[in-house]
């Protein structure tokens, strides 16, 4: 270093210098950029709350009555590869 030149040595320090002095700006960052897009989905949010719904409910629409009984099948369930599963018919009640 006497003659103005840096040795390897020199050089491992300076950058194992800014890579200690940089980790934890590059957290504070994130963390930074993390909050700031969450206070944005909030205004979002309280934006969308605000506004009125543009669709209402028409009265002389009748009420969807409960289902009593349900009834689900599926038959020979395949891909084109191999089969999902080893039952080829199920039904559900």
């Amino acid at each position: 270093m006497a003659d103005g030149l840096l040795t390897v040595g020199d050089a491992v320090l300076f950058i194992t210098l800014m890579q200690q002095l940089y980790a934890p700006l590059n957290y504070f960052g994130s963390y930074y950029r993390a909050i700031q897009q969450q206070l944005i989905d909030m205004e979002n949010c309280f934006d969308l709350l605000a506004t009125s719904a543009s669709l209402t409910v028409r009265p002389r629409i009748p009420a969807i009555q409960p289902i009593e009984s349900m009834c689900i099948c599926m038959q020979r369930m395949f891909k084109k590869e191999r089969p999902v599963g080893h039952c080829r018919a199920l039904r559900l009640s």
